[in-house]
């Protein structure tokens, strides 16, 4: 699958860096911080999602909390990155701005073996192996969304699904829910026809409200299911296979483990770099900016000693960024 903006898109292969949070409060003015004057803003501007809370209502009530959206500006190693069909490893990781925790690059696999494995134990049944593929899944990516999903549908049927998703919306009541529910149904499911008879006759019941529609929906649905623990590993299989992939290739990439994560971007957009370097103080402070013959370097201003290419410094730093020439000094009759 391809589109026009193809040639443009950068996918960045990483995992999220736990233990840093960005607090855009010092970004702005106020203590700590200064107005920034320019009107595009393009750095600032990435960081701009995190501030923005997800609000959920329920029955009148609505509680605003930050979370973890697809959107939300964090930091995370990047070890790789695929540029117009070519994957290049980095020469050593780097922290990077990204938003949300990435997606899945996995196709799922963690959730297919899960399942495969719980529905082959002694006694297992559909809800069993419905446990193990929840169990399993970090809710992140698009085969593992759509594994667990498949999964829970066929346990449960379409209509009881759609009838607990519906009681999360804005202003659903008893009547939107058995709606809801009646309208996702394919009419020659068990489970289905069960759910819509349920969960109209406890919405036409005195004091009525989405939970309890809800509540006698999935009762019904669990109580007629014709899943076995085989078919709802088969279904989130089937699922995970037919989720769309992110990347250019068919497959993850040797060596990387299911929890790495792709962000893709276009190349034009804007983002913050930052090289992390460990070891001996001596190493990654001393040595790379004191050097024997400090004053004797100077090279049109800039000291050539202020950077080593060696050691713990030298990681996949390229030295041409820094002209060690007259630096922009043209010799051409002066």
């Amino acid at each position: 699958m391809s589109n026009l903006m193809m040639p443009s898109r950068v996918l960045l292969y990483g995992r999220v860096m736990k233990g840093i949070s960005i607090d855009v409060s010092v970004f702005d003015a106020g203590e700590g911080g200064a107005p920034g004057l320019g009107y595009n803003k393009f750095l600032r501007n990435q960081f701009a999602a995190s501030e923005d809370p997800v609000c959920k209502c329920k029955d009148g009530e609505c509680v605003c909390e930050d979370t973890e959206s697809n959107d939300k500006a964090v930091l995370a190693m990047i070890y790789g990155f695929e540029y117009e069909a070519h994957y290049y490893d980095l020469m050593a990781p780097t922290i990077m701005l990204v938003h949300g925790e990435g997606m899945d690059q996995s196709r799922g696999r963690k959730i297919v073996a899960v399942t495969a494995t719980a529905a082959a134990a002694n006694g297992a049944t559909a809800l069993t192996v419905l446990a193990a593929a929840f169990a399993a899944s970090d809710g992140v990516g698009a085969a593992e969304i759509a594994a667990t999903t498949a999964a829970e549908v066929a346990v449960y049927g379409a209509a009881a699904i759609a009838a607990r998703e519906s009681e999360t919306e804005n202003g659903a009541t008893a009547a939107s829910v058995c709606t809801a529910a009646a309208a996702a149904a394919d009419g020659t499911s068990a489970m289905d026809t069960a759910a819509v008879a349920a969960a109209k006759k406890a919405a036409g019941e005195t004091g009525a409200t989405p939970a309890s529609v809800v509540a006698a929906a999935i009762t019904a649905a669990e109580a007629a299911t014709t899943a076995t623990a085989v078919s709802v590993a088969a279904a989130a299989a089937n699922a995970s296979a037919a989720a769309p992939y992110i990347g250019r290739v068919d497959k993850p990439f040797p060596g990387f483990d299911d929890n790495v994560r792709i962000w893709p971007y276009d190349k034009a957009d804007f983002s913050m770099r930052l090289d992390p370097c460990s070891g001996p103080i001596e190493s990654i402070l001393l040595e790379a900016e004191i050097d024997d013959a400090e004053m004797s370097d100077e090279m049109a201003g800039r000291k050539v000693s202020g950077r080593k290419v060696g050691g713990y410094l030298g990681r996949g730093r390229k030295v041409s960024g820094r002209k060690v020439g007259m630096s922009g000094r043209k010799v051409r009759g002066d």
